[in-house]
């Protein structure tokens, strides 16, 4: 049963300046926020905690590595499992997109999919398109989601260089996921990736990644545990993953460095040995050219954005 509240709307201009075109905030969900529709797209990723999504009267449990997708005119409220007088436990991270700047986006992707997908998310299907499901529930299995998300926050709050088009790449990366993910929208729960869709052998290849400290990783120790020659693995690796070994651990080394430099207590030269750079130029010059800042400036920035949520 939905909660017996006043209803809201969110226009656009409530909730984006006029000179933004998107923003990312990580909330704590409360019992005082009203059930509410608004005029833009919203995708919604549980980060902790539990509760429950009302979406257009139907409750579905809500809980960490959960990923919401409500088009434009859709009415949903979170609740956090815990008493209105507590503190909420139910943190998330709101991806809201100017409508349209996003219409105005479509008309430069090839793939009709992305472009039926941005129609729906603006509620303006075709009338081919009007069986779609209302809105969307993805299982956010490995967080890629999550860490797409993280990256666009930090794009949003630096505006580095070229942010404009480094913003719109990463948009079209998430519309891309979610086209894959759901059938172009068509499936209103899935998740990503795909248990069932996924090769063996790329199986077999990330769990012998995942098994083994970061330090350790390298393209000879995972030939040696999946029995295979380091040539073979690395023909292999490209076919599956569409990207070079080097390539995919270095990305797999940054996200855990975020991670570790905004979750835990370890120095930045410890955080660079755990996750396997020797070379400490290195690893701040690669994490400046991911992240637009340095380790040190990245820590600061994602505690004092944390602190003062």
């Amino acid at each position: 049963m939905i909660p017996n509240r006043t209803r809201k709307h969110y226009p656009t201009n409530e909730v984006l300046a006029d000179y933004e075109f998107l923003t990312v905030m990580d909330v704590y969900e409360n019992y005082w926020l009203l059930e509410h529709t608004h005029d833009f797209p919203e995708m919604i990723c549980v980060l902790s905690g539990h509760g429950t999504q009302y979406i257009n009267g139907t409750a579905v449990t809500a809980k960490q590595g959960d990923i919401y997708i409500i088009p434009v005119g859709i009415t949903h409220v979170f609740r956090p499992n815990a008493s209105p007088s507590t503190t909420s436990n139910l943190h998330v991270r709101n991806v809201i997109l100017r409508p349209e700047w996003l219409l105005e986006l479509s008309r430069i992707f090839p793939d009709s999919e992305i472009r039926e997908l941005i129609s729906w998310l603006l509620g303006k299907p075709d009338t081919a398109e009007r069986e779609r499901t209302p809105w969307l529930k993805i299982i956010d299995a490995r967080s890629e989601f999550r860490l797409l998300t993280e990256h666009m926050r930090t794009l949003v709050q630096q505006k580095p260089p070229l942010f404009q088009t480094l913003i719109i790449g990463r948009v079209a990366d998430l519309l891309s996921k979610l086209c894959l993910t759901t059938d172009t929208g068509k499936l209103q729960q899935s998740e990503w990736p795909p248990k069932l869709d996924i090769h063996p052998v790329k199986l077999q290849i990330l769990e012998t990644i995942q098994a083994l400290p970061l330090s350790k990783v390298s393209l000879k120790e995972i030939a040696r545990k999946t029995n295979r020659s380091e040539h073979q693995l690395s023909r292999l690796f490209q076919r599956h993953f569409e990207t070079p070994f080097k390539s995919y651990i270095q990305d797999y080394r940054i996200q855990t460095s975020m991670k570790l430099l905004k979750e835990s207590s370890l120095t930045v030269k410890d955080t660079m040995n755990r996750i396997g750079f020797e070379d400490a130029n290195h690893f701040y010059n690669l994490f400046k050219s991911k992240t637009g800042m340095t380790p040190g400036q990245y820590r600061k920035f994602a505690r004092m954005t944390s602190s003062s949520i």
